[in-house]
C-alpha cells in the first residue's frame, strides 16, 4: 500500500516523499518475509504505531504539498482503519475497557473462532488490499469520482466484515438453558 501511495506522490511531483515511502515499503516487505506464517518476529503496538504515524505523515504531506487527496490513503489503508475503528467502537459499546488486551479484531476472530490458518488470513488480506489499491488507482485518475470510490471501498469493507462476523462473531450468542 505504501508502494501505491509512493506512486501517487511521485506522479504528483513529490519525489522527495515518494522515495522515503518506497524505502519504508521495502522495509515492511522485508519484515513480512520474517513474519510470513508462522511469524518469527512481531512488530507490536510500538512498531505498528510508528508505522501508522509515518503513513499519516505521508498522507498529510501529500495532501498539503502535492495535491494528493488524503482520501486515496484512506482507501489504501481501509482494511486497517475499518477493522480497528469497528473493533474499538464495539468494545466500548459493550462496556469493555477499550485499552485492554483482546482478541476481537477480525483477523483474530477468523483464526481463533473461524479456524482459518494464518496463511489463509494473510492471503485474504492481501487480496482485499489489492482490490482497495485498484479502487484507489482508479480514483486517482478520476478525482471527480473520489467520493464514489470511497463509498465503494466502504461497501466492500462492510461486506467482508459482515462475512467475518457471520463466520466468527465478536460476541457469540449465549445459549439459554
Amino acid at each position: 500500500m505504501l508502494g501505491v501511495g509512493g506512486f501517487f506522490l511521485w506522479q504528483a511531483g513529490g519525489a522527495a516523499l515518494a522515495i522515503p515511502a518506497w524505502v519504508l515499503a521495502a522495509t515492511v516487505a522485508g519484515f513480512l518475509l520474517w513474519n510470513w506464517p508462522r511469524a518469527k518476529i512481531f512488530m507490536g503496538d510500538v512498531g505498528s504505531s510508528v508505522l501508522g504515524f509515518l503513513i499519516a505523515v505521508f498522507a498529510l504531506a501529500g495532501e498539503v504539498w502535492f495535491d494528493v487527496p488524503m482520501l486515496l490513503w484512506v482507501i489504501l489503508y481501509g482494511v486497517f482503519w475499518f477493522d480497528a475503528t469497528l473493533t474499538l467502537l464495539r468494545r466500548m459499546a459493550a462496556g469493555e475497557r477499550w485499552y485492554a488486551a483482546h482478541r476481537s479484531h477480525a483477523y483474530q476472530r477468523l483464526h481463533h473462532g473461524g479456524g482459518w490458518s494464518h496463511g489463509r488470513i494473510l492471503g485474504g488480506t492481501i487480496a482485499l488490499n489489492a482490490v482497495l489499491a485498484l479502487i484507489a488507482l482508479w480514483a486517482n485518475v478520476h478525482r471527480e469520482e473520489l467520493l464514489w470510490a470511497v463509498l465503494v471501498a466502504f461497501i466492500a469493507l462492510t461486506v467482508v466484515y459482515a462475512m467475518v462476523e457471520r463466520m466468527a462473531p465478536m460476541y457469540p450468542a449465549r445459549r439459554m438453558t
